[in-house]
């Protein structure tokens, strides 16, 4: 159809100058518009034949020619097997990726390095542990002694006042006891008890009071006899004045130094008390912190042995995707890592078949494979066979519903400029399969039939 409208209009000023040729007779060169004319009749017959020519040769074209009606989908390299998914034990931190797609692997080799929140917190606690300890170390050998070493200066303190008082409590009670001897005797009876040593207490401080009157009545009685000076008068006056007025706090005063003494002793017994409980909450904290310790490290110990911060292979392999692809990066407990198929897995094509095409395939159609890695221009067009489709849809993010389909791969490497590369899983590239052969023709009207089919079902539906 493009030739046949370049021809039209390659003939197009031919026929305009033919059409115009009335005008040209009007023009002085008629010996032009004679040779035009003659030529008129011809020309007009060979461009037509030419056009029906170019049409029935195109038609013919579309009619037997024929031409292939591809189904294309994306694919990706995979093993085919059991694939083993990776994942983490423990919450925590990458440290290090130790694989990346496409290594092979052994058997407990290392994957990834993790640092553990659970981990973490055993370290913290170890370490807590060793200050704990070292501060209950210090307390039970430098900070107790010097605490006992100052109670004991206030023991010695408190024993030396005690002595005080009780050498003033005895010769106190020794003249008690000798005034309560000799009262008794005046008296013909004896009393003891609490009410002897008050009784004692007050007849002690009353004689010395009656013993001070009588100093002062005599003194009296010589000065109005003249015999001694005012002065002397005055200061026996005074003297028994101020006997009357020490009298109640010197009648108190053994009592409160008994009372001082049982004081001292209350304060020396728990002096004492405290300084051995002190020994034993400074021996107790430190076999607790102690034993926290040993506790912590065999957490430690056991973490390190059952290696739960290394991510281990769980078999021999290859390593056909990873997960983690940057290093301290936060992971959770369950989280997949990476994904590891057998080592003698081989390797096929991943397919997603459109939902529109599947139904023109089944298994045995030959596959032709574009791999992006390698440019089908330069490397060729690879092929394979499609051996299965699966019969449960899936959907694709991009895609939308696609079945998964398994294509067997005629060559496992490719040669590139005289080097064998061997396919890796995860390639990834575009499959083609061929689902049918149409005519041109036909394919050209297939908008055409479309849109007749769709009207002609609107209007069945409306009748």
């Amino acid at each position: 159809m493009a030739e046949s409208s370049a021809v039209s209009d390659r003939t197009q000023p031919v026929l305009q100058a033919v059409s115009q040729s009335p005008q040209a007779s009007e023009q002085p060169a008629s010996g032009v518009t004679e040779f035009f004319g003659s030529l008129r009749p011809a020309i007009s017959r060979t461009l037509l034949y030419i056009i029906l020519l170019f049409v029935a040769v195109a038609i013919s074209w579309a009619w037997w020619g024929k031409v292939d009606v591809v189904a294309s989908a994306p694919f990706r390299l995979v093993p085919l097997g059991m694939v083993k998914t990776v994942q983490a034990a423990r919450a925590g931190e990458i440290e290090l990726i130790g694989v990346k797609a496409g290594d092979r692997v052994k058997k407990r080799q290392v994957l990834f390095k993790l640092r553990s929140w659970e981990t973490w917190q055993e370290l913290r606690e170890l370490e807590q542990a060793k200050v704990a300890l070292q501060k209950a170390k210090y307390d039970l050998e430098v900070a107790l002694p010097q605490k006992q070493a100052l109670t004991a200066e206030t023991v010695a303190a408190l024993k030396e006042r005690l002595q005080l008082a009780q050498m003033f409590v005895a010769t106190h009670r020794d003249v008690l006891d000798a005034y309560q001897t000799e009262m008794g005797a005046q008296n013909g009876r004896s009393v003891s008890g609490k009410d002897a040593d008050l009784k004692a207490r007050i007849n002690l401080r009353q004689a010395e009071v009656a013993h001070i009157k009588a100093q002062y009545e005599r003194q009296k009685a010589l000065f109005d006899r003249g015999l001694i000076s005012q002065a002397d008068m005055e200061r026996a006056r005074m003297a028994y004045l101020n006997a009357l007025a020490q009298l109640p706090g010197r009648m108190s005063e053994i009592y409160q130094q008994e009372m001082a003494v049982q004081d001292i002793k209350r304060q020396i017994l728990e002096a004492e008390l405290s300084q051995d409980r002190e020994a034993s909450q400074a021996k107790y904290a430190y076999d607790a912190a102690r034993l926290r310790l040993q506790q912590a490290q065999q957490k430690v110990t056991r973490a390190i042995d059952a290696e739960s911060d290394l991510i281990l292979a769980p078999e021999a392999g290859i390593v056909t995707q990873v997960l983690v692809n940057t290093e301290r990066q936060v992971i959770s407990k369950g989280q997949s890592l990476a994904m590891i198929a057998p080592e003698t897995a081989p390797i096929v094509a991943e397919v997603m078949i459109l939902n529109k095409d599947v139904g023109l395939m089944k298994p045995g159609q030959v596959v032709r494979l574009k791999y992006d890695a390698f440019a089908f221009q330069d490397y060729g067009i690879k092929r394979g066979w499609l051996s299965e489709i699966a019969p449960d849809a899936v959907i694709d993010e991009m895609l939308g519903t696609v079945f998964r389909g398994i294509v067997d791969l005629e060559e496992t490497a490719i040669q590139v400029k005289g080097d064998e590369k061997p396919l890796m899983f995860g390639m990834k590239g575009v499959a083609e399969v061929v689902t049918d052969r149409q005519s041109v023709l036909m394919l050209l009207l297939s908008p055409l039939r479309k849109l007749y089919e769709s009207a002609t079902f609107t209007n069945g539906e409306e009748t």
